[in-house]
This record gives C-alpha cells, structure tokens and sequence, in this order.
C-alpha cells in the first residue's frame, strides 16, 4: 500500500519536473533558442551521470519491483529544490 503510493508520488513529481524544468521550459523562461548559454549548475541537473538528475533517476527506476521509492522520492524532491533555485535566476 505504501509502496503505490510512494510510486505515485514519484511519478506524479518526475512528470512536474520533466514539464516545469525541462531544457524546453528553460529556453521558454529564458527567452532563447539555443542552449549554448545555460548555466553548469542546470545542465548538470539535467545530465549529470554523477549526481541526481533526470539521467539518474528514470520512470523505469521507480517501477522496478526493488525500488528504494522513498530514496527515489527524496531525490526527486531535493532535484525540485535546486531547479527551483537556479530556474528563480532567471
């Protein structure tokens, strides 16, 4: 039961993410039509194979049977925070 719901959750949040913070959402608030200027600590948000990023954390991931959707979760919180930081810059 708990389990569904933490996979909702992720989910439900990946989807917010993906739609508020993706490099299309960054080119719509920056008001531009290439990414050549977008600030490391974003792109690094996006791609980082390193850190939590959309690379990182998959749909995939949080359907898997052994997921840890509580870790995923706190992943995908703490990537909403520092997007909403960097995106308040803009």
């Amino acid at each position: 039961m708990i389990k569904k719901f933490l996979t909702i959750q992720c989910e439900v949040l990946l989807s917010n993410l993906l739609t508020h913070y993706s490099n299309t959402a960054y080119m719509k608030k920056a008001k531009i039509n290439n990414l050549d200027t977008v600030p490391e600590v974003i792109w690094d948000l996006w791609y980082s194979p390193f850190s939590a990023s959309f690379v990182t954390i998959k749909r995939s991931d949080i359907k898997a049977l052994n997921a840890d959707t509580f870790q995923i979760l706190k992943m995908l919180i703490w990537l909403k925070y520092k997007f909403f930081i960097e995106f308040s810059k803009l």
